[in-house]
């Protein structure tokens, strides 16, 4: 699944897109990016979402699509998503 770009990736900067794609069942909320991140991993390194949409997003993933994202995720750069989310002053 690496190297491959999915909507859902693209989506994070389209909150409205991304909930339709969440509530599809067909759509891959496992898929990883280039970088090996995960849709919570995008969600909360989006700068354009601010912090209230940014939890907002996160709570729709894991409501919408409860056990299928893998919430201890680890990116290429041996990071999970809760990692940059604490250091985000904004969402810690």
């Amino acid at each position: 699944l690496f190297n491959r770009h999915f909507p859902i990736h693209a989506a994070v900067k389209t909150p409205d897109v991304l909930r339709l794609l969440l509530s599809h069942r067909g759509t891959d909320v496992r898929s990883l990016d280039h970088n090996g991140r995960t849709i919570l991993h995008l969600i909360v390194l989006e700068k354009a979402l601010s912090s209230s949409l940014k939890t907002d997003l996160i709570r729709d993933v894991l409501t919408l699509r409860r056990g299928e994202v893998p919430i201890d995720a680890k990116d290429n750069f041996d990071s999970t998503a809760l990692f940059y989310a604490a250091e985000d002053a904004d969402l810690a």
